[in-house]
């Protein structure tokens, strides 16, 4: 897997465990990548109009799902607490995993006639500026304090996640 990730020659004593590090992280993506996909074409079939003429509106109740959530949520406070991984990267990792599943579950919502471009607009009007604010302070805000916030913040998230599988669980 290194000799495919093109990294430098090895030159610092510590060099081996972070190229292995890399390695997994790299792993790690490509597993999550693919379990999505996988769960993507199932559900195209699975949910396809035909055998699904109405809409749910209620969301996913199955306990992998929201585990899988928790789970990612767990791994990247993880890799930003014991890896060192910068804050930057960390919020530009997780920016690239939610486009990708954003994107794959807005073509089903879309296949299935779910979209509301009226919403859609609105989220987009929100979401690109803070997106690209969120960006700009990555770079401003000291990375001990961001790293908390960052910590707090997915702590919080996998917590309630976890909280609300809890208690909607059948």
């Amino acid at each position: 897997m290194l000799n495919y990730l093109g990294l430098p020659v090895q030159a610092s004593t510590h060099a081996a465990d972070i190229d292995q590090m890399i390695s997994l992280v790299h792993w790690l993506m490509l597993v999550l990548f693919v379990g999505w996909g996988a769960y993507f074409v199932f559900v195209l079939f699975r949910f396809r109009a035909g055998a699904n003429p109405k809409a749910s509106y209620v969301g996913a109740k199955g306990k992998i799902s929201k585990g899988t959530e928790v789970a990612v949520a767990i791994i990247e406070v993880l890799l930003l607490v014991f890896y060192g991984f910068s804050p930057a990267t960390m919020v530009g990792t997780d920016i690239v995993h939610a486009v990708l599943l954003a994107a794959l579950t807005s073509v089903l919502q879309y296949r299935l006639g779910n979209v509301d471009f009226a919403l859609v607009f609105a989220v987009l009007l929100g979401s690109v500026p803070g997106g690209i604010l969120g960006a700009h302070l990555t770079n401003k805000v000291p990375s001990a304090r961001l790293k908390q916030v960052l910590c707090a913040l997915l702590t919080i998230v996998g917590a309630r996640m976890l909280w609300m599988a809890i208690v909607h669980a059948n």
